[in-house]
């Protein structure tokens, strides 16, 4: 099997420890692009079961769950735009595929059903279409497919060069697909359009640069370069580093919101997943388990803004007020409910998809007090609001939403 570098001779050697320690597949870390959203469950590879499986959890790190549950090896997970499917590689075929499945791991297909190695999808921003990197041509080559898998199409041109190309990472406007290629001798980070066509170098450094992932926003480009994390602007311009530790740092993903990043590193003595502010700071392990966790992302849940329920759904003894420009769950609708004289109203949360609609949630159920301006936390689990007071100041009180189903 090859195995692509994970950042340089180092990485090379810590992933010789992963096939040791079990791991049925080593490809390279997946590259993608976040898609805006609000920050739902993070998705991993782990060999805690004793090969690698696609596990998902919360955002702090909680409930872990096997979504692969396979025993062949499955790495490199990512999210489609509207979270609700992972394309993944594994090589339970004999060799390595892009299969995609439900984002709670049924109806796992192959896509590419190819004999040469095709890994490291990532999703158009449509969701319509997959890129991904593959050796079927005899050198390594990005191609591009429908998302059922038909009408697969090389869009770069490696055969005379014969370079090493790919974690491709499809910009969030659908224009771009990024690269890493060791052509011009080190490996350096390219952008190419979407359709195919010349690449443009973004970086040009004496170490090396891979593994490029976009921000939500399209605005930057968070890339490894010698074992730490960094980002630069989407030009390749104005670059930063985020993380400055003596262990392996790789395979950065932004969250949906563009507020943090969760990478691989093996700063704890083996590989876990941890999470950093989007301008760098102190990490978070989120893992914190003896296997190996690695190659993290995110999963989007587009934004809805919020709006009143439809009025045969309203509660009978008052009016309702939408909390305006939100963005909240696909699932969940935030509302204000004004009762009485419309003197005072409570914060409710009604299932958007139409369970129970004459039952909504009160969060606050305050009487003789207003409360508006309600707003998600980035986890979905708890409300923010302010009460109506002279200073008109954030409470510090939240009301605790129902369990979202994702």
């Amino acid at each position: 099997m090859r195995v692509r570098r994970l950042v340089d001779a180092v990485a090379v050697a810590a992933a010789a420890v992963l096939v040791a320690g079990g791991m049925a597949v080593v490809t390279a870390p997946p590259a993608r692009a976040a898609f805006p959203g609000t920050n739902g469950k993070i998705a991993f590879a782990t060999d805690r079961d004793g090969n690698s499986e696609i596990y998902s959890m919360k955002p702090d790190g909680s409930n872990p769950t096997n979504l692969t549950n396979d025993p062949g090896g499955d790495s490199a997970p990512t999210w489609s735009p509207d979270g609700t499917k992972i394309a993944f590689t594994t090589d339970r075929d004999g060799n390595l595929e892009v299969y995609s499945m439900n984002a709670n791991g049924s109806n796992q297909t192959d896509l590419t059903n190819n004999g040469g190695f095709d890994e490291l999808p990532t999703w158009s921003p449509d969701g319509t279409k997959i890129a991904f990197q593959t050796t079927r041509d005899g050198q390594s080559e990005i191609y591009v497919m429908d998302a059922n898998g038909s009408n697969q199409t090389r869009i770069t041109n490696n055969s005379t060069d014969k370079a090493d190309i790919g974690n491709p990472a499809w910009s969030p406007d659908g224009t771009q697909i990024a690269f890493d290629s060791n052509k011009d001798g080190d490996f350096e980070i390219y952008v190419i359009p979407a359709a195919g066509g010349s690449a443009t170098q973004l970086t040009n450094n004496s170490v090396q640069d891979v593994q490029p992932t976009w921000s939500p926003d399209g605005t930057r480009i968070a890339f490894v370069r010698s074992n730490d994390i960094f980002s630069m602007s989407a030009g390749g311009g104005g670059g930063a580093q985020l993380t400055t530790n003596s262990a392996i740092d790789f395979t950065p993903a932004w969250s949906p919101d563009g507020s943090k990043i969760v990478f691989t590193s093996n700063r704890t003595g083996n590989f876990d997943v941890f999470s950093i502010p989007a301008t760098g700071g102190n990490a978070t392990n989120l893992t914190k388990n003896a296997a190996s966790d690695v190659n993290p992302d995110w999963q989007p849940q587009p934004c809805t803004a919020t709006a009143p329920p439809p009025p045969s759904t309203r509660p009978a003894e008052g009016g309702v007020l939408p909390a305006a420009g939100q963005c909240v769950s696909p699932e969940q609708i935030l509302y204000l409910h004004k009762s009485g004289s419309f003197s005072f109203s409570d914060i409710l949360v009604l299932d958007a998809g139409g369970a129970n609609p004459a039952q909504p949630l009160n969060l606050t159920d305050t009487p003789n007090q207003t409360e508006d301006q309600p707003a998600w936390s980035p986890d979905g689990e708890q409300v923010a609001f302010v009460p109506r007071t002279a200073a008109r100041s954030p409470s510090t009180r939240t009301g605790t939403a129902t369990p979202r189903s994702t």
